[in-house]
């Protein structure tokens, strides 16, 4: 009986032994395929030095971005007034303005217009006065233009002025009627929506 259990003792450890040199093994194996893996990385390239880029490299590449996106605003205005006055068209202004401003100069209009639910000076002063500068309303004047009827309007300048809030740009711009030869100089503000870019405010310059 007693060499019976130390018969089985010698084949616990032996088979233990096994199992232990098996496992070293597979250890072993598998270091070998994660070093050769690893020169397989370094022949791709994979671990190469990362490339650094200059610092005034970097600032050109933002000034660029920076004025392709100025570039889009800029077009959609010119080409927006020019179609908006092109005499085939028949464009109402809220089209190509935001919802807040066709309220807006259309109250202004109707202040001097009869229309429904017109407003006196004091009533629009009271709605107006906390959205928008009232003192460039231009009461009963036309949208863009003093102009009831033209000739051909084209956008002669549309200049840039300021980007300081994200989305919103404002540009001076003069757009002239070629028959009548009159030019109509205004600050015209345009902000980024959800539909694209719509004018939010034209301020009449003297």
């Amino acid at each position: 009986m007693r060499k019976a259990l130390i018969f089985l003792a010698v084949l616990t450890i032996l088979g233990g032994a096994g199992y232990f040199l098996v496992t070293i093994k597979s250890f072993a194996d598998g270091v070998i395929e994660d070093s050769k893996r690893i020169e397989e990385l370094k022949k791709s390239g994979a671990f190469d030095e990362p490339i650094i880029v200059s610092k005034d490299s970097l600032t050109q590449n933002i000034v660029d971005s920076t004025s392709q996106e100025e570039s889009d605003p800029k077009e959609w205005l010119t080409t927006t007034i020019t179609e908006f006055f092109d005499q085939n068209s028949h464009h109402h202004f809220r089209e190509i303005t935001t919802e807040k401003y066709a309220k807006y100069k259309q109250d202004a209009l109707c202040v001097v217009y009869d229309c429904d639910n017109s407003l006196t000076e004091e009533e629009f002063k009271q709605k107006w006065n906390d959205t928008y500068d009232i003192t460039y309303a231009g009461f009963g004047t036309g949208f863009l233009i003093d102009q009831q009827d033209w000739y051909k309007i084209v956008v002669t300048k549309c200049e840039l002025t300021d980007q300081s809030i994200r989305g919103t740009y404002i540009f001076n711009t003069e757009v002239t009627d070629t028959g009548f030869e009159l030019t109509h100089s205004n600050e015209i503000t345009v902000v980024l929506t959800a539909n694209g870019f719509k004018i939010d405010d034209v301020k009449r310059q003297k």
